[in-house]
């Protein structure tokens, strides 16, 4: 740059002793601003910003700055000068903003000895939060407001960029008026669209470090304005050509601006809720923000845009996040909820409806009120077709298991239970990559297969058109699933194949179990012996040549026997259980092999291990 030239520009604005000495007539200002926009252009180039830092040049700039923003907001300056004032400012602003990219030096000049703790900086704590409070100036100066705060944004986030002190110490004294600023611009944001992104960028980033103080209303807040971006997310799909010659999605400033106030809005829920945080007495704005969210949802749900799943699955865990605060009861939030689940447009929304409705109940009675709202074939088969990605299985599997009982179970058609298991599968399959699933779907599991009727696993298991989903989740499920799946295969009326019952014996004695735990642990072992203790109730005593469980099995047999008379001397509930079951099947075991003329090797071995229980 012509340093030269540009520094004799200044030297009007540089060497007044204050800054009402500046002559303002139009050809003066104009002449300020010219040169002004040289400065700008030229710090665009990284030498020139050491320049403007190292001859003190910067801390010129700072300094009249600093007093021109002084002036602009005195009440008694004239209208007209104020104009020119703000004028001045906003170009200055522009040339400091440009002065701070990538370079240390210079941003240690401007928040001078930022290493100083609690040291006031008069532009970041108290200028900058007037500017942003700013609604309009004298003469309808509507574009000037615009870029006087879309400036001094940049400004703030080319100082902080990648410097989480820096965020810190903007963010005490800029996140309210910024956020007042995007309160203020909500309902027309699509007027001013360049500065309510950029406001929102750096509201995000200074939420990261600073979320504290967010209340339920500034929640329902973001969901409305949530509502009202995704309304204005174009329909159609958007396609560039990329030097690569792959096409993409272009990018959209509305697009990005949702998915920043997506995140905001995440942020503070999860904080919100790692304080616990509570909504008591607000169960109608609570109804507001999910109102607003799950139409969010269905609106989005339809449109095709740039991040859209991690936008979507953002927005299912925001809802879940407020559903899960223990002070509300998600009772009236429920009646939405059923219209999406009764009419499912939108696999996201339903997922939310999901979490929502799972959140409210936390008792049978609960249970049993939704269910007379909407019926579990209703819940179940809305899923059908709906739901693929990982996040919208978590309130499903938690509602159903919530909802499932003995007295409900037994009247599900077996077409249905068949659907079920089709999800299942799917969310099953995902386990593998998202294993925060694993623990919500074998909650399910065990629930589901105690409470279906055996004739219902039988059809199940037995039915061509279902085994294969059903016999892999269940293989691969660990031997408590199979146990809960032999225990009602061994008292149905109808006998399974002998094949099947030994795929299943062969997953039962195993031992596999998901949590990857050590050993045998009591509740596996309590259910293994409860399930051979039902096999040999059942057996018919008179044809014990068919007892094919002591043949294929006895040295895991005789290994459970053992262990289980290891735990004798040892205290608890669950010691007692497992003692008491081994006891039962060790002379069950003594009954059989008496009934025998003579016995193997192994059955030997097996009755002199169930004889050391007596």
């Amino acid at each position: 740059m012509e340093y030269e030239d540009i520094l004799f520009g200044l030297q009007t604005i540089l060497n007044a002793e204050s800054v009402k000495d500046i002559p303002l007539q139009d050809v003066y200002l104009d002449s300020y601003l010219t040169v002004m926009d040289q400065l700008a252009v030229s710090l665009r180039s990284p030498s020139n910003r050491d320049i403007v830092g190292q001859t003190g040049l910067l801390s010129n700039l700072l300094r009249v700055l600093s007093n021109l923003l002084d002036v602009c907001f005195q009440e008694d300056t004239l209208q007209n000068e104020r104009i020119a004032y703000f004028k001045l400012a906003s170009e200055l602003i522009r040339c400091i903003a440009n002065c701070l990219v990538d370079n240390d030096a210079n941003r240690e000049i401007f928040l001078d000895n930022p290493s100083e703790i609690g040291k006031r900086n008069v532009i970041i704590d108290y200028y900058v939060g007037r500017i942003l409070s700013l609604i309009d100036l004298p003469n309808d100066e509507t574009d000037l407001v615009s870029s006087l705060q879309t400036r001094t944004i940049v400004m703030l986030r080319n100082l902080c960029l990648d410097n989480e002190t820096y965020h810190k110490r903007v963010a005490q004294y800029v996140r309210g008026p910024l956020y007042s600023m995007l309160k203020a611009n909500q309902h027309v944001f699509s007027e001013n669209i360049d500065s309510v992104l950029l406001g929102s960028e750096l509201l995000e980033e200074l939420i990261e470090v600073y979320s504290d103080g967010f209340a339920m209303n500034d929640i329902l807040f973001f969901a409305q304005t949530v509502l009202v971006i995704s309304k204005s997310v174009p329909e159609d799909i958007v396609i560039s050509e990329e030097k690569d010659h792959e096409n993409e999605i272009e990018e959209d400033p509305t697009v990005e601006l949702l998915g920043t106030i997506v995140q905001c809005l995440e942020i503070i829920v999860k904080k919100n809720d790692e304080e616990g945080v509570k909504y008591i007495g607000l169960d109608n704005v609570v109804s507001g923000a999910q109102k607003a969210l799950l139409q969010a949802l269905t609106i989005l749900g339809n449109k095709t845009f740039q991040n859209k799943m991690i936008t979507m699955r953002r927005l299912v865990s925001i809802s879940g996040y407020i559903s899960a605060n223990e002070s509300i009861s998600n009772k009236d939030d429920r009646s939405l909820s059923f219209s999406i689940i009764e009419n499912p447009t939108d696999s996201y929304s339903l997922a939310a409806a999901f979490v929502i409705l799972s959140n409210s109940v936390d008792s049978r009675k609960d249970a049993d009120s939704l269910l007379k709202q909407i019926s579990l074939e209703k819940i179940i088969m809305s899923t059908k077709g709906n739901i693929t990605d990982p996040i919208q299985f978590s309130g499903f599997l938690d509602l159903l298991r919530k909802v499932l009982s003995t007295s409900n179970a037994m009247f599900l058609p077996i077409t249905v239970i068949s659907d079920l298991i089709l999800v299942l599968k799917i969310c099953h399959d995902q386990t593998k990559y998202f294993q925060s699933l694993q623990p919500l779907l074998m909650n399910l599991l065990k629930k589901l297969f105690v409470v279906l009727p055996s004739s219902s696993i039988y059809s199940l298991v037995n039915d061509d058109l279902t085994s294969a989903p059903i016999l892999q989740i269940i293989s691969e499920s660990g031997c408590l699933i199979a146990c809960l799946v032999l225990d009602k295969l061994l008292v149905s009326k109808k006998s399974s194949s002998k094949d099947l019952q030994l795929k299943l014996w062969d997953i039962v004695f195993s031992f596999k179990d998901p949590s990857n735990q050590e050993g045998i642990p009591l509740d596996i072992l309590f259910q293994i012996t409860k399930t051979i203790g039902i096999y040999l109730r059942n057996l018919d005593l008179n044809i014990i040549e068919e007892n094919y469980l002591f043949e294929n099995y006895h040295e895991k047999l005789t290994e459970i026997l053992q262990t289980i008379h290891n735990m004798k001397g040892q205290d608890g509930n669950a010691v007692a259980s497992v003692t008491n079951n081994g006891k039962f099947i060790a002379g069950m075991i003594r009954s059989v092999l008496d009934k025998k003329v003579s016995l193997t090797e192994y059955e030997q071995i097996l009755r002199n291990v169930s004889s050391e229980y007596f």
